[in-house]
């Protein structure tokens, strides 16, 4: 065999072996009923979008916070214009990806131009991956670890939309071979940019490792390579030895997130989705995670009542707090079709019922109401 395919053949072997594996659940389910698997691939639809252009350049960027507030919860009076322009690239086409994936799954259920509708969400979502796969995007070494973050946050939107998209077609949705190691090659780039923060010494282990274990976990069921779902479950495991009971309450909290001070109740939800979309891969695929305290649930019920103004959970928090969009709650509904019979959750879904068709959370997705309100 020529030097240049076995070179080739050893570089992406994963994605070929990964092929052999058993299917990994996926944390979206569609009712079979409602298939789209017939739209998929059969070259009835192109997508007229223009595509943002792919970025390739460095990731040298600055953070939004006053580093010399601690807290890291007061805005610089003047933010880096440069990082200000490439966080804005990124975020507009990851914010792309995520409306064509929920303008496919908005006409899912309509039969109004229902087919119309879900090829061209189709077809913008593989059109957007194939021009940013084809340019090796955000593939840098050249990244501080704002740009490392922005680089995971982007990858989490990726693989959320595309199994968000592959519930939906009951995996008739494919990505192409060259998509599969653009994946592969972002999912290295965020193991090799957290890893060392795995490290038991590593004292800033927060928000930003539970959502590059989310990023990497959901490449992982795409991808079918079940090492970067055990990276992830690796990320969920050390998360739950930060957790902090309260003696006297069902609650537990994370204390990187709660010294975030008037941010602090944001921050709990910010960083407790991607440990929620994680559980819930686990419990599809039948992961065991050791959690003998019930740690995780006691900060389930901790972030849920923040929403629900429970004085027993507003108390722990030295602060007065910013209010939390509705769309930070979105996390129970994944969590509630998993655990149907929690009370602190239970009540927020009540809270927030008539709000989720409307709320979007593009890094978990989008609109996911679909895959989970009955």
């Amino acid at each position: 065999m020529p030097i240049k395919l076995i070179a080739f053949f050893s570089l992406y072997g994963l994605l070929a072996v990964s092929c052999a594996h058993a299917e990994i659940s996926n944390v979206f389910k569609y009712d079979a009923a409602n298939s789209t698997s017939e739209l998929v691939n059969d070259g009835g639809a192109s997508c007229p979008k223009t595509i943002v252009t792919p970025y390739f350049g460095h990731l040298l960027l600055k953070s939004k916070y006053d580093q010399s507030d601690p807290s890291k919860s007061t805005l610089k009076s003047s933010p880096d214009k440069v990082t200000l322009e490439i966080k804005s690239h990124i975020d507009k086409y990851t914010r792309s990806l995520s409306a064509y994936s929920d303008y496919a799954v908005k006409y899912a259920a309509e039969e109004s131009y229902r087919e119309k509708n879900i090829k061209l969400g189709l077809s913008c979502h593989s059109k957007a991956l194939s021009a940013w796969a084809n340019s090796n995007a955000l593939l840098t070494d050249e990244a501080t670890m704002n740009g490392k973050a922005v680089r995971k946050w982007a990858l989490s939107v990726i693989a959320s939309t595309t199994l968000k998209l592959r519930a939906l077609t009951e995996n008739e949705y494919k990505l192409t071979f060259l998509q599969k190691i653009w994946l592969d090659k972002l999912a290295k780039k965020v193991v090799d940019d957290y890893t060392p923060r795995l490290d038991p010494g590593f004292k800033y282990f927060n928000n930003h490792d539970y959502w590059a274990g989310w990023a990497v976990a959901a490449t992982g069921t795409v991808l079918e390579n079940r090492d970067y779902v055990r990276w992830g479950l690796s990320i969920y495991e050390r998360s739950l030895t930060q957790i902090e009971l309260v003696d006297g309450t069902p609650y537990g909290y994370l204390p990187t997130e709660i010294a975030r001070k008037s941010l602090a109740a944001n921050y709990t939800h910010f960083a407790i989705t991607p440990l929620v979309m994680i559980n819930v891969l686990a419990n599809r695929n039948n992961y065991s995670i050791s959690d003998p305290d019930g740690k995780f649930d006691k900060l389930v019920n901790f972030s849920a009542s923040l929403l629900l103004n429970e004085s027993s959970a507003s108390d722990i928090l030295q602060y007065d707090q910013k209010d939390v969009p509705p769309y930070k709650a979105l996390w129970v509904l994944p969590y509630l079709s998993v655990y149907e019979d929690k009370v602190y959750p239970a009540r927020l879904y009540e809270k927030y019922k008539s709000q989720m068709d409307e709320e979007s959370y593009s890094m978990i997705g989008g609109y996911i109401s679909l895959f989970y309100i009955k």
